[in-house]
């Protein structure tokens, strides 16, 4: 995390949670937690998914109770969300009255989709003429409740796609869960405005066929899901799935796509909770102000964890509660902006380190500037390293001052000092510096005032590096 900007005596509360990491933020878009093989550990199931950066969890209704659990869970938990429908499997309990109480459940605030509902001619546990008919129904449903549709389709793409556009693809989209589909049928779905969700799958040895599939489809309309308990990705094969192991499948995907997993993250992150209509949830804000500086919040994720930072110490600064459920989409941060010429400067900082987010930073960055506005980036210095290319280089022309948190002179301090969690934390930190100054943008390096510090030193060193030092009280 970077310089806070505020003052050391602004601290609130305590830190009770576990402090997440650098981890991305994902999403899992399916999962079957109502399953009797949860019922012993299901909340630590959720906690440890929360661990490795899973925010978002949402239960598919396969039936009526799965979908009143859902109701209920989601209800009990503020990142789990639910869908309500009725699986191919059981379709021949798909009567008018059957439908009408998924309905009702569909109507509750943390629902976001009807489904899964599709055609599953794999198993043929329901007649395949009331398969359609179900379906057809709960495509309607979709319609007249606004809502998108989670499709499942297992050896049925024809005919799944031919009742789809028989009935008309819903206004809110359709997702096709747990997608294995060839290249053509990839091509037809994204023609159709479709997503699709990835699982464990794909991190099969024998998973060199999706390669093709996904390689023609829109990477901003691909999610991830772990159907779990089913389909528990390599290495995790043969036990029982769990969000937790979706960090996996991710990195999968990046290898399929030839793509970072920081940049998959984001991107199948945001189409989840687009496709679903879920909005950011903060305990805190996303935007601060502190004298005429607006600062942004944009994530709550730290790869260092120095022992003097306001994390360490509280839940926010001046009184702003700063925690974070779910980290902010560009728009959002952009809505809440306003008029960046308000301000001397939007300031990229908030309870974390902001550039664990490049995407995002240089679509707002950009924005703020076409506004004429100002933007300065507290950082410490890490990001090339963590991402392993050069974020200064993207970011060029759109940053006017970095303020990078040094806080050493040698790796022996900086260890000590700042916890870093990747090796060869400090000499990234210094090749940054040296970076951000050749970018043309102004650099000052920054030094909390740590017992034992040794100024003459400090200021030897960013003389050294040609930028200016700043050294901040510590309380």
């Amino acid at each position: 995390m970077g310089d806070s900007g505020a003052s050391q005596s602004c601290y609130s509360g305590r830190v009770d949670e576990e402090e997440s990491g650098g981890e991305p933020i994902l999403a899992d878009a399916h999962l079957h937690l109502d399953m009797s093989n949860f019922d012993s550990d299901r909340e630590e199931v959720v906690a440890r998914a929360g661990e490795v950066g899973v925010a978002i969890l949402v239960q598919a209704g396969s039936d009526l109770p799965s979908s009143q659990f859902g109701m209920r869970f989601s209800a009990a938990h503020l990142n789990v969300y639910f869908t309500s429908g009725l699986h191919p499997h059981q379709a021949d309990l798909g009567s008018d009255d059957y439908l009408q109480k998924l309905a009702g459940l569909a109507k509750e605030p943390k629902c976001v989709a009807i489904g899964e509902a599709g055609l599953d001619y794999y198993y043929d546990h329901s007649p395949r003429p009331v398969q359609r008919k179900v379906f057809a129904r709960q495509i309607e449903l979709a319609h007249q409740l606004d809502l998108p549709l989670v499709v499942h389709s297992r050896e049925a793409f024809s005919d799944t796609v031919a009742v789809l556009k028989e009935v008309g693809v819903p206004a809110k989209g359709v997702l096709f869960h747990s997608f294995t589909g060839s290249g053509e049928a990839a091509v037809l779905l994204a023609e159709m405005g479709a997503y699709i969700s990835v699982n464990g799958i794909i991190t099969f040895p024998k998973a060199n066929a999706h390669r093709e599939s996904l390689a023609t489809f829109p990477p901003e309309r691909i999610m991830l899901e772990t159907d779990a308990p089913y389909l528990a990705p390599s290495p995790r094969r043969g036990r029982r799935n769990e969000p937790a192991y979706l960090p996996h499948t991710l990195r999968s995907l990046a290898e399929m796509l030839a793509r970072g997993e920081e940049e998959l993250a984001y991107l199948t992150t945001k189409a989840c909770r687009r496709f679903f209509n879920i909005p950011y949830e903060t305990l805190g804000t996303i935007t601060y102000r502190i004298r005429n500086s607006l600062y942004l919040n944009i994530t709550n994720r730290c790869n260092n964890d120095c022992p003097f930072c306001v994390r360490q110490r509280g839940d926010g600064v001046c009184g702003y509660d700063l925690r974070l459920s779910v980290e902010p989409l560009a728009d959002e941060v952009i809505a809440e902006i306003g008029d960046p010429k308000l301000y001397d400067e939007i300031v990229f900082c908030g309870f974390g380190e902001p550039l664990l987010r490049p995407l995002l930073v240089k679509e707002v960055a950009g924005w703020i500037k076409a506004q004429g506005g100002r933007v300065r980036i507290n950082t410490n210095g890490t990001s090339s390293l963590y991402h392993q290319r050069d974020i200064v280089a993207e970011l060029d022309g759109l940053v006017d001052v970095y303020s990078v948190s040094l806080n050493a002179v040698s790796e022996e301090e900086y260890q000590r000092n700042c916890k870093p969690s990747l090796v060869g934390s400090f000499k990234a930190v210094l090749s940054f510096i040296k970076r951000a100054r050749e970018s043309g943008a102004e650099v000052v390096a920054t030094f909390v005032h740590l017992p034992g510090l040794d100024e003459e030193s400090a200021r030897r060193l960013t003389d050294e590096l040609g930028v200016r030092l700043r050294i901040r009280a510590h309380v």
